[in-house]
Formats: structure tokens, C-alpha cells, sequence
């Protein structure tokens, strides 16, 4: 089932943490980054193999996750191309959903 970055982006906790350890073979236990960051890094360390770069901003009051790739001969972000900048509750969060959202856009699987 194909879902829409904004769709992805709504998914509430559980859901979210379903569809990752679906899409992506991680389990995590929850979305906090206190006990949960090691296990998501996992989806970081996918992303890279697949050929994004993540970039993570932790910030006082801003958590902001993006992802770098190169697509049809010329660089492209998940968020700042389209001028969207989400504030995530979580690291976390934030990783779980810009992989998921790379999944979808780029009709790929993290599973191999």
C-alpha cells in the first residue's frame, strides 16, 4: 500500500513503529531518543547503504531531520525542496518518517 509524505508524516506512534519494523527490519520500542536513538540508527545506517545522507539537527526546543540524495544526475533533499521543515517531536520520529517517506518516493526497499 503506497502511502503520501503527508500521510506518513500524521502516522501516529504506533503506527509509525509498526511500518518501520515492517519496511526497515527495526524494532523499536518506542520514539524517545533516551533508549531508543541506538535502534534507529540502524535506519540511518540503511539510508547511507542506500545512498542518502541524513542530516540531523538536535536543537533546544527543534528536533529537524532531512535526508540528502542524488536523483536524475542532480542533488535532492526530502524536505527543503519543497520548502517544508518539519519540527519532530524526536530524533527518532524524525528518522523513522524521512525513511519511510524515502521508501515511498523512491519505490525502494530498505530490506536486502
Amino acid at each position: 500500500m503506497s502511502m503520501l509524505r503527508s500521510e506518513i508524516l500524521a502516522l501516529d506512534a504506533r503506527a509509525l513503529l509498526d511500518m518501520v519494523a515492517e519496511k526497515f527490519g527495526v524494532r523499536l520500542a518506542g520514539l524517545e531518543d533516551v533508549g531508543n536513538l541506538g535502534e534507529a540508527w540502524k535506519i540511518v545506517e540503511k539510508l547511507d547503504h542506500m545512498g542518502w545522507a541524513v542530516d540531523i539537527r538536535n536543537m533546544k526546543g527543534r528536533k529537524t531531520v532531512d535526508a540528502l540524495g542524488f536523483q536524475d544526475g542532480g542533488p535532492v533533499t526530502v524536505f527543503a525542496r519543497y520548502g517544508e521543515d518539519p519540527d519532530f517531536s524526536s530524533v527518532c520520529e524524525g528518522i523513522c518518517k524521512t525513511g519511510l517517506i524515502i521508501l515511498e518516493e523512491t519505490k525502494t526497499s530498505a530490506m536486502q
